[in-house]
């Protein structure tokens, strides 16, 4: 099983979602950093994150005009509030 999620490039400007693999469960909405080919880019999950077998994979993979290995999730951003409006704990 490979856990996979597609996502949109932040300077894509509405190009297409791109598959990736995932170490981690993500959630339709949260911003990543993958790894391309050209480097590293910040993107935003389009679709929650799903774990397919070897025959999904194969058909995602063509349908997505992606390849084998597919480029990592290489981190997910958090949410620190700052400043006015946060409580000391």
């Amino acid at each position: 099983m490979t856990n996979v999620v597609l996502v949109r490039h932040e300077a894509d400007y509405g190009f297409g979602n791109y598959l990736f693999e995932t170490p981690v469960d993500l959630k339709k909405g949260q911003r990543v950093r993958v790894k391309t080919r050209r480097g590293e880019s910040d993107a935003i999950v389009m679709h929650d994150s799903a774990k397919v077998d070897e025959n999904a994979l194969a058909m995602m993979v063509t349908a997505c005009h992606a390849s084998l290995p597919l480029a990592p999730v290489i981190s997910v951003y958090s949410f620190i509030p700052v400043g006015r409006g946060v409580k000391n704990m």
